[in-house]
Formats: structure tokens, sequence, C-alpha cells
């Protein structure tokens, strides 16, 4: 079932799930260094979605990926706020 608000793209509604290095093929451990802006945000999408950290991560890669093959592609992505008439678009950099 897709949640509000999320992506109708079937990368982003059923995630790979990541595998571990023991022989199940598929995912990477890796290690990262975020901001505290990123933290903050990453705690923040956490909390309010119920999903555990690495679930947060996997899932904004993946959005991540999808919004950049569109822009690359020649798309635009845009959002509309509530209570907003007009669509704004948003550009990654």
């Amino acid at each position: 079932m897709t949640k509000p608000g999320a992506l109708p793209d079937e990368r982003v509604e059923n995630p790979p799930k990541p595998r571990d290095a023991g022989g199940r093929s598929g995912g990477a451990r890796i290690t990262v260094n975020l901001t505290a802006k990123a933290n903050a945000a990453l705690t923040e999408a956490a909390d309010k979605s119920g999903d555990i950290k690495t679930d947060v991560v996997n899932r904004a890669l993946i959005i991540y990926a999808y919004l950049e093959e569109i822009q690359r592609t020649g798309g635009k992505v845009m959002i509309q706020r509530a209570g907003e008439d007009v669509p704004e678009v948003i550009h990654f950099v």
C-alpha cells in the first residue's frame, strides 16, 4: 500500500531489501558522515514515518535516483503545497 504522499513508482513502493555480505546478494554496508542538518532530517523522517533510519536512507536514495533520472531526461520535478494554487519546480544542484 502506498503511504500518503508516496510516489507511485514500483521502486519507491517496494524498495529492494538490503542484504548483508554473508553470501546474500543485493545490499551493501556503508559508513557515512552526516552533517548536523542531514542527521536532524534523518531523525525527523524516521520519527514521522515510524521507519528505522536504515529504511529511511534506503528510501531516500531510491527517490533521489528516481528524481535525478526525471530531470536528466528533460522532465520536471514539481511540488504543490497545501493551500497553494500553483505548483513549483524543484531543482537539484
